[in-house]
């Protein structure tokens, strides 16, 4: 598989890379089509109050799910909301900032904790 095209492969330059990126890509269609049948076959299963993004391995984890698992991490490295009218945005949990920021702002003591949605931070005019 990784021998080059000329030579009768497939040409990919590292397998494992490849899977990964499969991996996120799967992992990505499963999150953003709930009502699929895998979608929530997984949700019963493995998180059944939680979303996608924040849902442990469990006690007994499939090899299917923990591979998705890691297909997670790959997507994750690239996803960040689009804030919109910041009402559904939690300003300390949820990846909001674009690079090079980090993803998730730690606590400052200029902003109390009881600020708790991106709504909350924006101006009249959406500053």
């Amino acid at each position: 598989m990784s021998r080059p095209k000329k030579e009768r492969g497939l040409g990919f330059k590292d397998l494992r890379a490849h899977n990964l990126a499969l991996l996120g890509k799967q992992f990505w269609r499963v999150t953003i089509n709930p009502n699929s049948l895998l979608s929530r076959m997984l949700k019963g299963k493995y998180f059944r109050y939680a979303s996608t993004l924040t849902a442990d391995k469990g006690s007994q984890p499939s090899w299917g799910w923990k591979s998705l698992l890691e297909g997670r991490k790959v997507a994750e490295k690239g996803i960040s909301w689009s804030i919109g009218l910041g009402s559904n945005v939690r300003i300390w949990y949820d990846p909001w900032l674009p690079l090079p920021y980090p993803f998730i702002p730690s606590y400052s003591n200029n902003i109390g904790t009881e600020v708790y949605w991106v709504k909350d931070l924006l101006t009249v005019d959406r500053q």
